[in-house]
Parts: C-alpha cells; sequence; structure tokens
C-alpha cells in the first residue's frame, strides 16, 4: 500500500537512510494532529514502551500486534514499519523500503491489487 501523504514521503526517505543500519519504526504524525507534524524514529530498544503507550488507546492493541508482526518481519531488512497518526484518529501502517527498485516493486503490487480488487 502506497503511503498516504506522498509530500512527506521524502522525508521518511531521508530517516530510513540516517536509520538503515538500525532496527526499528518510522512514526509521522499530521500537521493537523494534537502533536502536530512530527516524523521521528522509535529504535527496536524502545518498541516496548512505545506499543505499552499506544495500547492505552481504544485501537491500539489491535494496532500493537500489527506492528509487532511487522516489525518481525522487517528485522534486519533495508525496509521498516511507518506509521502514519491521523488527526482526525485514523491511521496507516505499512512498509518503506528505502531502495527505489523495491518501492517501484510495491507500487506495482498495490496497483494490482487495485486491478484484481474491480474485477471481483
Amino acid at each position: 500500500m502506497l503511503f498516504p501523504l506522498p509530500q512527506l514521503e521524502p522525508m521518511v526517505q531521508r530517516v530510513l537512510a540516517d536509520t538503515q543500519a538500525q532496527n526499528g519504526l518510522v512514526v509521522v504524525t499530521e500537521a493537523a494532529h494534537p502533536l502536530g507534524q512530527q516524523l521521528r524514529f522509535v529504535p527496536h530498544a524502545k518498541i516496548n514502551l512505545f506499543t505499552a503507550k499506544l495500547q492505552q488507546k481504544p485501537w491500539g492493541q489491535h494496532l500493537a500486534e500489527e506492528l509487532l508482526a511487522m516489525l518481525h518481519d522487517c528485522f534486519g531488512g533495508s525496509s521498516k514499519p511507518v506509521l502514519l497518526l491521523q488527526a482526525d484518529g485514523h491511521h496507516w501502517l505499512g512498509k518503506i523500503d528505502l531502495h527505489p527498485r523495491a518501492r517501484k516493486l510495491a507500487h506495482d503490487i498495490d496497483h494490482l491489487k487495485r486491478c484484481l480488487s474491480r474485477t471481483s
């Protein structure tokens, strides 16, 4: 799935480049979010604290489980989970890869899924 705020993707790519050798996730909040627009990296060592805070939200338990599964899948790889917390309370969780070929492949797969969903 493509990152829903393409104007912020270059900043996410910079964070990925800066944290390439580390495991963890990128957290993005929208400008209209109560926290304001932020983009930060949560290292693997602080994931438990981050997920504990997430679980305090009504929707947090399921999201924390998804996030931990995605972190496990990405561990040691070039892609990292990215969590977008939107001002309206919704969220987006996906993986973004630093390497352009992987991003192109993800875009192509997303396109095929959209096409297939229209035919069924």
